[in-house]
């Protein structure tokens, strides 16, 4: 159960994390400015916002083909068939808008799935390409996750730190381990 305590609390700071991430971007900032070129390797604060929810629905895409034949996390990740992928274009109101849609969605999904799964869900073996011959279990693919979103929040709070702006999200919510 300690794997389980552990990647749904991650699973929560992440949701909670990106929605505070979210706000910023939306009461700080224009479309023209969240679209501005700020020297990261996503370019701007968009394409960083797309890289992290991109980032997730692969992810947890990974995560649904692992755990193929348990029904209860195929019922949660069925919802993955209307998030979206976005493109390198920038985007107009409405793309930021179903932006931060697919954002909210993709981290309800990981906080359900985390809530679902049990011990033995945590050793099933990822099968993915990135690892060459080496073996990765669904609960350490998992915690990538969480470090994949700790990373890109991080140059987004470094950008937001730059520009002066609060950003104080990181904090680990004890009510998480609840």
């Amino acid at each position: 159960m300690f794997a389980k305590t552990i990647l749904l609390a991650l699973a929560k700071q992440n949701q909670a994390a990106n929605a505070a991430v979210v706000d910023i971007l939306d009461r700080k900032f224009s479309l023209p400015d969240r679209q501005k070129e700020r020297g990261s390797y996503y370019h701007s604060l968009e394409g960083l916002a797309k890289h992290i929810a991109g980032g997730t629905l692969h992810f947890l895409q990974i995560a649904e083909a692992t755990l193929k034949g348990d029904k209860t996390a195929e019922h949660i990740l069925s919802a993955l068939k209307t998030a979206a992928f976005f493109d390198e274009k920038p985007l107009d109101i409405n793309g930021w808008q179903n932006l931060k849609k697919t954002i909210t969605k993709v981290d309800r999904i990981w906080v359900e799935l985390a809530q679902s799964l049990n011990d033995s869900n945590y050793d099933a073996i990822v099968k993915i390409d990135w690892f060459g011959d080496k073996k990765v279990s669904l609960g350490s693919f998992l915690t990538m996750l969480g470090v994949h979103n700790v990373h890109h929040r991080g140059q987004l709070s470094q950008i937001f730190d730059s520009l002066k702006i609060d950003n104080d999200y990181s904090r680990f919510d004890p009510s998480f381990f609840a």
